[in-house]
C-alpha cells in the first residue's frame, strides 16, 4: 500500500484550483519557515496549556516572527514572561514538524531539490541534537536522566505525550521520504534517534489512558518503520500493549473511557495512526482493529446535524466532525473508501 498517493494528488491539482491553491501555499509556508529557521536545545519547551490571555480566556496568538511578545486576539494584550516564551518554543517544534510534513508531500509532487534539502536541514538539526535536549516536564521540573525524571517527561515538548505526538508526525514525514533521504541519515533516524525516543517514552507506559495509549502508538510505528523487534514487542505484546488499551479503555458503547469527546478522537488519533503504520508495513494489528472501526463511526453518530460535538467533561469547546476530519482521513485509508468510516 502507499503510505500517500502522490500521482493522485497530481492528478487532482490539475483537475482543481483548490488542490492547485493548497499546493501553493504549502510550498509558500515551507519556504518561508526554513528561511528564518533557528532554534537551541538549550531552549525549554512549556505547555502549551498556559497560551491563554487571562483577561478573557482566550488563546493567545502564536506568531513564529515573535518569540518574546505574545498577543491576546481578542483584547490585544500583549503578555511577556519566560513562561510564555517557553510555550512559544513548544508551538514553534510543532510548527517545525508540521512543515516537515509538508516539505516530504512538496517534494514528491516537484522533485526539486531544494525541497528535500530543506527536509533534511530541519530534521537533522533535532536528531543530531537530541540528546542535548534536557528531560523537563509541563510542571518545568528537570532532570539529568530518565531513570531521575519524574512523570510526563519529554526533550524536545514538554511531556512525553507531546513528545509521541510530534515524533508522529516525524514519522509520517520521513515514511513519505524513506527512500529520497540520505542513507545515512536514514540510518541514524532508524539505529539512533529512534531508540532514544523509545527509552524516553517506553518509562512512562503505565495504565490504561489517553497518554499511555498514544505513546504505545507512537511506539509500535516507530517500531515499524525501523523494522524494531523490542519496539513492536512493547507496543502490541507488553504489559500496557495497545490491545489491552483498547480491550480495557473503551467502553460497550465504543467509547473511550475517559468521558470526554475530545480525549475520544485525540486518542484516535494515535490509534488510526498506529494501525496505517502495520497496514503500510503488513503487520498484523490484531482483532482489536474492530474496534477502532467501530470507535470511527460511532463518534460520528455522536455529532448533532449541524457536524458540532456535545462536549461533556475534559473537552476543547466547539470541537466538531471537521476538526477531526484528518483522523477520519487516516481512517479511510485503513480500512477503504467503501467502508463505513470511508
Amino acid at each position: 500500500m502507499n503510505f500517500i498517493d502522490i500521482e493522485a494528488i497530481k492528478v487532482r491539482m490539475d483537475k482543481d484550483e483548490d488542490y492547485q491553491a493548497m499546493y501553493e501555499n504549502m510550498a509558500t509556508e515551507v519556504v518561508g519557515f526554513h528561511s528564518t529557521f533557528e532554534d537551541d536545545p538549550s531552549k525549554m519547551s512549556r505547555w502549551g496549556h498556559h497560551y491563554f490571555c487571562k483577561e478573557d480566556g482566550s488563546a493567545l496568538t502564536y506568531d513564529p516572527q515573535s518569540p518574546t511578545v505574545h498577543v491576546c486576539p481578542l483584547c490585544k494584550t500583549e503578555y511577556k514572561s519566560e513562561l510564555f516564551d517557553g510555550v512559544w518554543v513548544y508551538q514553534y517544534r510543532n510548527h517545525a514538524a508540521v512543515a516537515l510534513m509538508k516539505a516530504a508531500v512538496i517534494y514528491k509532487i516537484t522533485s526539486e531539490q531544494k525541497y528535500l534539502d530543506i527536509y533534511e536541514e530541519i530534521l537533522s538539526f533535532y536528531t543530531a541534537n537530541y540528546e542535548s535536549f534536557k528531560l523537563h516536564n509541563k510542571e518545568g521540573l528537570e532532570f539529568d536522566t530518565i531513570e531521575e525524571m519524574k512523570w510526563g517527561c519529554g526533550r524536545i515538548m514538554p511531556q512525553g505525550l507531546n513528545e509521541a505526538i510530534i515524533l508522529n508526525r516525524i514519522l509520517f514525514s520521513m515514511t513519505i521520504l524513506k527512500d529520497d533521504v540520505k542513507p545515512e541519515m536514514l540510518s541514524q533516524f532508524k539505529t539512533e534517534f529512534i531508540p532514544s525516543v523509545f527509552s524516553l517514552l517506553k518509562a512512562q507506559v503505565v495504565q490504561i489512558h489517553n497518554i499511555s495509549c498514544w505513546m504505545n502508538s507512537t511506539i509500535g510505528s516507530m517500531g515499524l518503520f525501523a523494522d524494531n523487534k523490542e519496539m513492536i514487542e512493547f507496543a502490541f505484546e507488553g504489559e500496557f500493549n495497545i490491545g489491552r488499551q483498547l480491550r480495557e479503555g473503551v467502553t460497550g458503547d465504543n467509547f473511550w473511557y475517559e468521558g470526554s469527546i475530545h480525549y475520544n478522537l485525540f486518542t484516535l488519533e494515535g490509534l488510526t495512526s498506529l494501525a496505517l503504520f502495520a497496514k503500510s508495513f503488513d503487520y498484523d494489528f490484531g482483532p482489536e482493529l474492530k474496534i477502532v472501526e467501530d470507535m470511527l463511526l460511532t463518534a460520528y453518530e455522536y455529532a448533532f446535524d449541524t457536524h458540532r460535538f456535545p462536549n461533556p467533561n475534559d473537552g476543547w469547546p466547539d470541537v466538531n466532525l471537521k476538526t477531526y476530519s484528518y483522523i477520519y482521513s487516516i481512517g479511510t485509508k485503513v480500512f477503504g473508501y467503501k467502508s463505513g468510516v470511508g
